[in-house]
């Protein structure tokens, strides 16, 4: 396994993880995570969720350069996620693209997820549209987690995830039930469909 060079998942993640989502192990679980980097957040899961045999995960992450990593930067941390997904190969899927377009294409079938992790771009708009998207794969009673949810990272918000969870549970507030909320996560259950 490769190293992981933070320590970000076990800080921040760890204690919602197990707290909302170790309760599935040893069931059939579909986990979709957007925003893969390295591998820890996925790896935990593949360890400690997805144990039962028709389990499957599948990590979304174009392993874009952004502006404190270069193109190289990224194609490292890819490889590193890659080395630290291997052992999990049969049930963890990485796709290395968009969100966007995995989400919008008929890779996962409506109401097909029982977890979805969003910790991929973080503007805004970006977390809206993955919000969106994400909730029609999600199943009725399904969890979905919002990383980075208080970080500040830009001005006037525009590389903000809160702004973005905000606005979705304010339109979606009949759809959705907020599970928890920690400085860095937001966690909701997904309580009924959309009306056609």
């Amino acid at each position: 396994m490769a190293k992981l060079t933070t320590a970000w998942f076990s800080r921040r993640a760890k204690d919602n993880f197990e707290k909302f989502l170790k309760p599935l192990a040893d069931q059939p679980v579909t986990y979709i995570e957007i925003g893969v980097f390295e591998g820890a957040s996925a790896t935990w899961i593949c360890e400690n969720v997805l144990t039962h045999p028709d389990s499957r995960g599948y990590g979304i992450d174009p392993w874009p350069p952004t502006r404190k990593r270069t193109e190289e930067q990224m194609d490292e941390i890819h490889k590193r996620a890659i080395e630290n997904l291997e052992p999990y190969a049969k049930k963890f899927e990485l796709i290395k693209s968009s969100s966007t377009d995995v989400l919008r294409s008929n890779r996962f079938k409506p109401n097909s997820a029982d977890v979805i992790y969003i910790d991929g771009m973080h503007f805004a708009p970006n977390v809206m549209t993955d919000a969106v998207q994400a909730f029609i794969i999600l199943k009725v009673g399904g969890i979905m987690i919002f990383d980075d949810y208080s970080a500040d990272i830009g001005k006037h918000g525009i590389l903000c995830v809160k702004p973005a969870v905000d606005a979705f549970i304010l339109t979606y507030n009949r759809f959705v039930e907020i599970l928890g909320t920690s400085t860095h996560q937001k966690i909701l259950r997904k309580t009924k469909e959309l009306p056609c």
